[in-house]
């Protein structure tokens, strides 16, 4: 049962596996000064997660400065690694009492929140989480059903609307 506010792991560096673990529970994330990535297996992703199965709701709350927030179930941020065969089902709602200020941005995706490199890899997954940003911001909100921003490569994922089981393939 997960309830703390940290992924399991800060970041998983390359050639690290990850794999075959189910996470469930609630948990309540605290913004920070500086960048935040935050995930239930891990903040960075450099590695590889494999037949990984997230069933966490989180809540993200207080006032995020100096940096990024970077919020999935799976993984935060996913640098060069892989991500294939996960799952996540849940919800991320940012509360009313988060905010974001200046330039920075707020990247939320159902699995991962920023795919921030070309090598960066999520295949065969599927999302059913709920995403809610109820905050404030004054720059960017990035937010999708597998992942918020991406500059890498997404295929075969399929992403489940919350509440009405209908599903959309990406």
């Amino acid at each position: 049962n997960f309830n703390a506010g940290k992924p399991l792991a800060e970041t998983v560096l390359e050639n690290a596996i990850v794999k075959n673990l189910t996470v469930e529970g609630a948990a309540t994330v605290q913004a920070v000064e500086g960048s935040l990535n935050m995930g239930t297996f891990a903040g960075a992703l450099q590695g590889s997660l494999e037949h990984c199965v997230s069933k966490v709701d989180y809540t993200v709350t207080g006032a995020q400065s100096a940096g990024y927030i970077a919020m999935g179930a799976l993984v935060g941020r996913l640098n060069a690694g892989k991500i294939s065969d996960c799952s996540a089902q849940g919800s991320i709602v940012f509360d009313d009492k988060f905010s974001i200020a200046g330039e920075e941005t707020a990247y939320i995706g159902g699995l991962v929140g920023r795919n921030s490199n070309a090598a960066g890899i999520i295949e065969n997954c599927q999302a059913g989480v709920a995403v809610k940003f109820a905050g404030t911001a004054t720059y960017n909100v990035l937010m999708g059903g597998v992942v918020g921003h991406t500059n890498g490569t997404v295929e075969a994922c399929q992403v489940f609307a919350a509440g009405d089981g209908s599903q959309a393939a990406i």
